[in-house]
């Protein structure tokens, strides 16, 4: 062979060996490097939104910290209707403040409901009904007002008792001034 032949022949090979390295070696390395930096660039953009997403956090529960006892006075507005306890509790406190007013009650078994619509809340309505001066049933429902409890008042129907009532056994501890008041009242529950 002359020289030309061996040059052209040798250039060949080792163009051919250099594509074979370039599609081999240096073109897999260049798809792992640029794989590699989109990951370290979707994990470096993870990292800066775990970040906002911790400081965020941080902010909310001081947030909470601070209004805490706001949100625990709310959540104690309204009774759980699951708990006997707290329908009982609520009952406890209808007595207490018709007795601080004076006042004679009988309260009706609750009834729940789910009312429905966007902006309703589900409730217990209880059927109450009052004997006494009007003056005290006025005190009555100042203070079932200021209670700690959420509540609406949704029929109200109060008439002076008269002489028939007077008559029975259950109206004998009263007269003629006192007044018979009943209420439905709407009590908020979680």
């Amino acid at each position: 062979m002359n020289l030309n032949k061996k040059i052209i022949f040798t250039s060949g090979i080792i163009g051919i060996t250099g594509l074979i390295f370039i599609f081999l070696v240096i073109h897999p390395l260049f798809i792992n490097i640029k794989k590699n930096s989109e990951t370290f660039i979707s994990q470096k953009r993870e990292l800066v939104l775990l970040k906002t997403e911790a400081e965020n956090l941080e902010k909310f529960e001081k947030i909470y910290q601070s209004r805490r006892q706001n949100l625990e006075k709310i959540d104690k507005l309204f009774i759980n209707q699951e708990i006997p306890a707290d329908i009982i509790e609520f009952v406890g406190f209808l007595r207490k403040i018709a007795e601080d007013s004076q006042v004679s009650i009988d309260i009706s078994s609750p009834i729940p409901q789910k009312e429905k619509g966007a902006d309703s809340w589900p409730s217990i309505t209880f059927q109450v009904s009052c004997q006494g001066r009007f003056s005290n049933f006025e005190k009555f429902l100042e203070k079932l007002e200021r209670g700690p409890y959420l509540i609406e008042i949704l029929n109200l129907d109060a008439r002076r008792l008269t002489e028939k009532e007077l008559e029975s056994k259950e109206f004998e501890k009263l007269s003629s001034a006192d007044s018979n008041i009943s209420l439905l009242i709407k009590v908020f529950t979680r």
